[in-house]
């Protein structure tokens, strides 16, 4: 009765597209790599790296996958729980995470500015490293007159960073290993605030050695990007 039940079963799954990079994305990031290849891990120990990430209900945006009994259910489940999912953004040191937030809507300027000071920069709890450089990619909130106005403000030292360059920052690949902890074995939710919880277990969880050897990495990623002509790296 189980193996009849399995073969009506089908496999869903939904891939993420990952944009093309132009000349003008290429250049930049040979640029970066040109100018940050003599960069020691100990100066790059400096740098904290920030992220907004999504988390689905049912699997993270690159890859969605679960199994159906049968195709009526499928237009149902799949487009409700696809839509139901939760924003955080995230700050990390050489040493470890240091801010995790739950975002309540949709990142603009001005939230953004607002996690900025009051869940990073005036965050009691928060130790950062003196002389610290922020880096934050190039989405709208970010790169804003009104967000770039308010970091000049505080006297944040900003790492200028190329377009489309996930493959570049560690904080990516944290977020690989939280989202490989939080769907493992295929794990869904069935509310937004259980996933919020799986996300912050997941998050205290990962060990001090591997934020450093994550930060150890960014030299080489600086080559490789030398070497492949300014092309996406593997992470």
């Amino acid at each position: 009765m189980q193996r009849e039940l399995h073969r009506k079963d089908f496999r869903v799954k939904k891939i993420k597209k990952t944009q093309l990079l132009n000349l003008s994305h290429t250049e930049k990031r040979l640029r970066f790599a040109e100018q940050h290849v003599t960069w020691p891990a100990e100066q790059w120990r400096n740098v904290i790296f920030t992220d907004e990430k999504k988390f689905n209900l049912i699997g993270n945006d690159g890859y969605v996958s679960l199994w159906l009994q049968n195709r009526s259910t499928y237009k149902i489940r799949v487009e409700k729980q696809l839509r139901k999912s939760i924003m955080v953004w995230g700050a990390i040191s050489a040493s470890g995470g240091l801010v995790l937030v739950r975002l309540d809507s949709t990142l603009n300027a001005d939230n953004y500015i607002d996690i900025v000071k009051n869940d990073f920069l005036d965050n009691a709890d928060v130790v950062l490293p003196a002389g610290f450089v922020f880096q934050q990619d190039n989405a709208p909130c970010h790169t804003a007159k009104k967000t770039m106005d308010f970091l000049k403000s505080r006297n944040l030292s900003l790492l200028p960073w190329p377009p489309l360059s996930p493959d570049l920052s560690p904080i990516e690949n944290l977020w690989g290993i939280i989202s490989k902890m939080v769907y493992r074995g295929g794990k869904t939710y069935e509310t937004c605030d259980a996933l919020w919880e799986a996300v912050c277990t997941a998050w205290d969880s990962i060990r001090p050695e591997v934020f450093e050897n994550l930060y150890q990495s960014l030299p080489k990623r600086m080559i490789e990007v030398l070497k492949k002509n300014g092309e996406r790296i593997s992470k």
